[in-house]
């Protein structure tokens, strides 16, 4: 079982990415906020594609860009018979930040250490909104 100190250590050398992939989950039952940390993670990654850093269709990113465009290529398909079509491809468009998330995502968890310290410290996230639902649900207010 890591020690506090060893985490910090850990964090210490790499501490933005997993932080940042973690806020992604952190911020879910705070409205819209989740989209911060999306919006940044899509950015460095494409920043990271733009200096080869990331190879989409290579490695160990193949497999999710090829589930991404299962999904996202229908929905490319289906603009222009869409009700509003240039609602639907704003929608589309907008899409792509996921896809990119998702390879800022793969990036940061490069190595079971910090696959494993982003599994803690969501475990950790979801036992205290446990505790604080139980503390609420007997206190019985919010």
């Amino acid at each position: 079982m890591p020690t506090a100190a060893s985490i910090r250590s850990y964090l210490h050398k790499c501490p933005w990415p997993l932080l940042l992939v973690w806020s992604g989950v952190a911020l879910l039952p705070v409205g819209r906020t989740v989209e911060i940390p999306v919006a940044v993670m899509a950015v460095y990654a494409g920043s990271f594609w733009y200096r080869g850093e990331i190879k989409p269709i290579s490695g160990r990113y193949r497999s999710f860009t090829l589930v991404f465009f299962l999904f996202w290529v229908p929905m490319m398909l289906s603009v222009p018979d869409a009700f509003e079509p240039f609602e639907a491809l704003r929608v589309t468009a907008l899409y792509l930040r996921f896809f990119f998330a998702g390879l800022f995502i793969i990036w940061a968890i490069d190595s079971p250490e910090k696959r494993d310290l982003l599994l803690k410290l969501t475990c950790y996230l979801l036992l205290f909104w446990t505790a604080d639902a139980v503390f609420q649900f007997f206190a019985g207010f919010n």
